[in-house]
């Protein structure tokens, strides 16, 4: 028997990339159908909606196809502006639908020209990393989602977020872009160090692989202190330490021209990592205090 949510299980889904995917496939687990998908290109939309049996499918730019009272626009930012055109200019009445859109640094205020034609209007950002490939539909289980909008775009997010078994929290819509910035920080930045990790092991000659063995049990355990503390109490090595001289050792072997580009990345965390030991006031040479 098909579950219904918000009254209905008529839900729109427009983008049929990662994101979109997995919000569809989680749905189909949940046995609440998609009344339509809607993708860039109408094959994208064709070939998720075949896999899911989900009869009304086009691309953007086709107003033949029937939106439901729920939309979720899971597309890249840059695409967004497209398709708020396109709804636009479809002629729909949206006096009784609820749009949400996935982006993560965007605010429901992108949605403020189809408020003026009476939708309801939010942001759910999961706040996860999703596959390219091989989704299941389980992506987003107890992962937390953050919703941001008019109260009753919230809502609707909250039952989607239960359906799909996360977790939520609300934003200001001022506090996106801040939020945004963390999620980059803690996922983005996290592999482009995982990366520099790779070179430098590359260049001490260790096995291809082996990399990964060697340094992940700290990165997990670090991972887990922080978990279990915070930030400023898992911190240990040379900073924590106030070991001034193996810092200066540091730089100067990144000062040749193998690593030398490593120097202005081991700088700039150098700083941000003395200004956490500053705030738990460790020995902390004044020579290494920021001043501003």
């Amino acid at each position: 028997m098909e579950k219904k949510l918000n009254g209905n299980s008529h839900i729109t889904l427009i983008g049929a990339g990662a994101v979109g995917s997995s919000l569809a496939y989680a749905f189909s687990k949940k046995r609440i159908p998609l009344y339509s998908i809607i993708s860039r290109s109408k094959k994208s939309a064709s070939l998720l909606a075949k896999k899911l049996d989900v009869k009304n499918f086009c691309s953007i730019n086709d107003s033949t196809v029937p939106i439901g009272e729920l939309i979720i626009i899971a597309v890249s930012d840059d695409i967004l502006p497209d398709v708020i055109t396109a709804l636009m200019q479809s002629g729909k009445n949206f006096s009784k639908t609820t749009i949400l859109h996935t982006s993560g640094v965007l605010s429901s205020h992108e949605l403020l020209p189809l408020k003026k034609l009476g939708a309801v209007i939010g942001s759910f950002h999961p706040l996860q990393t999703f596959p390219k490939k091989n989704i299941r539909g389980d992506e987003l289980r107890k992962c937390w989602i953050a919703l941001e909008g008019e109260p009753k775009a919230i809502a609707v997010g909250k039952k989607i977020a239960a359906i799909v078994g996360a977790h939520t929290f609300v934003l200001r819509s001022e506090d996106k872009i801040y939020y945004h910035i963390a999620a980059v920080f803690a996922s983005n930045y996290l592999v482009t160090l995982a990366s520099i990790v790779e070179g430098i092991a590359a260049q001490i000659h260790l096995p291809k692989q082996s990399w990964k063995k060697i340094f992940t049990p700290i990165v997990l355990r670090t991972l887990k202190n922080i978990e279990a503390t915070s930030p400023a109490a898992a911190l240990t090595g040379p900073i924590a330490r106030g070991d001034v001289g193996t810092i200066q050792k540091h730089i100067a072997a990144l000062s040749s021209k193998k690593y030398k580009h490593l120097v202005p990345p081991y700088a700039v965390l150098g700083v941000a990592t003395t200004r956490i030991v500053r705030k738990k006031r460790k020995h902390v040479p004044k020579e290494w205090i920021p001043t501003r």
